[in-house]
């Protein structure tokens, strides 16, 4: 009976302390670490309740990045937003990216993943003073594509 009686307090010990995951603020912001100045135009849906409202639209000088975009998450899970639509456009030309969750024309990234339409992890964000930045690079500024007017 003893030995029941510890082995089921054991029991009870093990199963009921349970510890809850902790939850963090995780951001993420766009980035332009490029040598030229470029325009950023991102929709989507925040509260996933199929809206398509302007996220981000503001010109980005070289160093520059945008407004974090916050979720609580016990792990950085990429974008959990519904991003629709990015048009980056270097402003010192017609040049840049559109990338769209069901994009006909192939004016996105190659180089990369986009945070459009497609899972995101760490790996395709740069982690810094608790960000992580999409960076848009001197890289992608070369190889950017002539954009329809």
């Amino acid at each position: 009976m003893k030995n029941s009686f510890i082995f089921i307090l054991t029991a009870m010990l093990f199963l009921g302390c349970s510890e809850e995951e902790k939850l963090y603020q995780q951001q993420i912001s766009f980035r332009n670490t490029s040598v030229a100045p470029l325009s950023i135009i991102i929709t989507g849906d925040l509260s996933n309740s199929d809206r398509n409202d302007t996220l981000i639209n503001v010109i980005l000088r070289p160093t520059e990045s945008t407004m974090p975009l916050s979720y609580v998450n016990n792990s950085f899970i990429g974008s959990p937003f519904d991003l629709k639509y990015m048009k980056i456009k270097f402003t010192t030309t017609d040049r840049g990216y559109i990338c769209s969750d069901n994009s006909i024309d192939n004016l996105c990234f190659t180089n990369k993943r986009s945070p459009i339409g497609s899972s995101t992890s760490a790996d395709d964000f740069e982690l810094e003073n608790g960000v992580y930045y999409y960076d848009i690079t001197n890289d992608d500024y070369e190889k950017a594509y002539l954009l329809p007017q």
